[in-house]
């Protein structure tokens, strides 16, 4: 059996060996999901899977949807088992 730690690095591994790469890092409670809408943006869902406020870096200039954010910190802010969704500036 494989610790979680070492188990989570080897499938990163085969996943990028497959072309397969996560938008952004990701770790539980927050998910991230990316799409694009009928406008053609770019579109990213942060979820709180959590009862404790969240704050996640965004490294991309971006522009609120949904939720509350800093695009000047580049940061956003999940309250508990909220959503936050941002359009990346082109």
């Amino acid at each position: 059996m494989f610790e979680e730690c070492y188990l989570q690095q080897l499938l990163i591994k085969i996943l990028a060996k497959a072309s397969v790469n996560a938008a952004v890092p990701e770790e539980f409670p927050v998910i991230v999901r990316e799409g694009v809408n009928e406008q053609d943006e770019k579109l990213r869902f942060y979820l709180n899977y959590s009862w404790e406020e969240q704050r996640v870096e965004v490294a991309d200039d971006f522009e609120v949807v949904l939720g509350n954010g800093d695009s000047t910190k580049h940061e956003i802010y999940l309250s508990a088992w909220d959503v936050c969704i941002i359009k990346f500036e082109k």
